[in-house]
């Protein structure tokens, strides 16, 4: 995300080698604990790492 934060979940899901639903749930958790932030659209947004 650090390298390339326009990144979709299925993109990352393939690049790691894990499932979409595993990535969302990452997301969720980092997005949770104030690391990471999504800014923009759903669609055309980026994600931010924070700390």
């Amino acid at each position: 995300m650090i390298e390339n934060p326009n990144l979709t979940s299925i993109e990352l899901s393939e690049k790691i080698g894990v499932t979409k639903r595993t990535i969302e749930r990452a997301f969720k958790s980092l997005q949770e604990k104030n690391m990471i932030e999504r800014i923009g659209s759903k669609r055309d947004g980026n994600w931010i790492v924070i700390g």
